[in-house]
C-alpha cells in the first residue's frame, strides 16, 4: 500500500498531466490514478518524465483537462468547536 507521502506525490502528478489527456499515456496514468488512487513507482518516474517533455516541448493543454479524484481520505480541516462544559485539560 502506497503511504501517505507517495500518495500525494502520485496526485499531483496526477493533476499536472490532466491538461495533457489528449496525450494516450498522460491520459491513461490519470485514470490509472482515478481507479486506484495511487501510482507506482515506475508510473510517477514516466509521469514525471512526460511532464518535463510537455513544459520544454511548449504542449498545449486540451480546454476540458481530466478530473483528478482526491486522495482518499482527504478531507477540509474542520473548525475547531467549543463546548463550555467541557474540562479545558
Amino acid at each position: 500500500m502506497a503511504t501517505r507521502e507517495e500518495q500525494k506525490r502520485a496526485h499531483d502528478l496526477a493533476t499536472k498531466l490532466a491538461p495533457y489527456a489528449w496525450n494516450d499515456f498522460a491520459k491513461s496514468l490519470v485514470e490509472f490514478f482515478n481507479k486506484n488512487n495511487f501510482l507506482t513507482p515506475k508510473q510517477i518516474a514516466a509521469g514525471e518524465n512526460l511532464v518535463r517533455k510537455a513544459k520544454e516541448g511548449d504542449w498545449s493543454a486540451s480546454d476540458e483537462p481530466l478530473k483528478v479524484m482526491p486522495i482518499v481520505g482527504q478531507q477540509e480541516p474542520e473548525a475547531p468547536t467549543y463546548n463550555p462544559n467541557e474540562e479545558p485539560f
